[in-house]
């Protein structure tokens, strides 16, 4: 995996850098990943790009939504469509959960977001103007980004971002997820105050569900999560000036952890990731399994049933049934060495079968 130096840090990715620093690199500098992106991921993007219209006001309440949705998900499948990894996922409405009920709460978010540009707190501020994905960066550009959207009042502005994911209101309970949007607005929170010389009057965060979610906010708190980017960059791009070795590099800046790791689409080439399933096999790491390919059967429904030897922290044999060999171009090659990645628990122990995000490697 080609590690770059960072040019800057991205508020929507600076929490990466807090868990892992090489993961943060790699999708900061767009390296393709290589495992599929959930299906309730992909649906999560299109309600965004959706609601960024409705911002712009390009699409209000009375249009044939069933239309615009399907336009949308047509356009975010023909992007799957053209990787190996993530076409077995479309189309999306069979393989992503609660598909319908996504799609309906879009719908009821448009008709009651359209035309709607403010929140009862603040519902008897004039608003002048209202921008949306507005760029706000440093003035040396070492941390920046697009900020969903900033409205204009007499009083001062008030910094939006859309969020389609579930938000925990109640003060005394806050998520990880709250955390990681709360210091993400604070951010762009400093970043504007850097290009205007001046402190936003509120930073809100709206839901599917079309709630209004306040973050509060410090000056002090700002600045330090903005010291906290910069000072990411600087070590980042530190190690990769002094380190002439790539994996020394890769090893400095990852930080393999089972929680971490899970949601990484970059981990089958992560050489660390392996190294600590090896030395802590007590661990809930993701279901993956590496080893030479022992046996390969083809079964009476027509898939396939597959077991791996020296798999790591197991030295017996990992089995995975269920796979279909369509989906799995690795199971052709004649090399012996696979590698399987998450794959959905099964009956006994060091059994598997085919989940819905399966992905299989050879290995040199």
């Amino acid at each position: 995996m080609p590690v770059a130096p960072l040019s800057r840090v991205s508020p929507s990715r600076f929490h990466l850098f807090r868990e892992c620093k090489l993961r943060a690199c790699l999708e900061s500098n767009k390296v393709p990943k290589l495992l599929p992106l959930s299906p309730s991921a992909r649906c999560g993007t299109v309600i965004h790009r959706i609601m960024e219209k409705v911002g712009r006001g390009e699409i209000v309440a009375g249009e044939d939504f069933p239309k615009i949705w399907n336009e949308f998900i047509e356009a975010e499948e023909n992007r799957m469509i053209l990787s190996w990894i993530d076409r077995p996922l479309v189309p999306l409405e069979k393989s992503t959960p609660e598909f319908q009920l996504k799609k309906y709460q879009c719908q009821l978010a448009v008709e009651s977001r359209s035309g709607r540009t403010q929140s009862i707190e603040t519902r008897s501020l004039p608003r002048k103007t209202k921008k949306h994905e507005v760029w706000l960066e440093t003035q040396d550009g070492t941390v920046g980004g697009y900020v969903d959207a900033i409205l204009s009042t007499d009083h001062g502005e008030i910094i939006v971002d859309y969020k389609t994911g579930h938000w925990v209101r109640t003060k005394a309970f806050r998520s990880e997820t709250n955390r990681i949007h709360e210091d993400q607005l604070k951010l762009y929170a400093a970043l504007y105050y850097k290009a205007y010389d001046k402190w936003p009057l509120r930073l809100e965060i709206i839901g599917i569900d079309g709630s209004i979610n306040e973050v509060e906010f410090t000056q002090d708190a700002c600045f330090n999560l903005l010291d906290e980017a910069n000072n990411f960059r600087t070590y980042v791009n530190q190690i990769i000036s002094d380190e002439s070795d790539p994996i020394e590099i890769q090893r400095k800046l990852s930080n393999p952890d089972p929680m971490i790791c899970r949601s990484c689409l970059h981990r089958p080439a992560c050489t660390f990731y392996w190294e600590h399933r090896d030395k802590n096999p007590e661990l809930k790491w993701p279901n993956d399994a590496i080893g030479v390919l022992k046996e390969k059967k083809f079964l009476g429904n027509n898939l396939i049933l597959v077991k791996l030897s020296n798999s790591m922290a197991n030295s017996g044999i990992t089995a995975i049934r269920g796979l279909h060999r369509e989906r799995h171009p690795a199971l052709e090659n004649r090399s012996n060495r696979h590698a399987i990645f998450s794959m959905a628990s099964d009956r006994m122990e060091d059994h598997f079968k085919e989940g819905q995000l399966t992905t299989i490697y050879c290995v040199r």
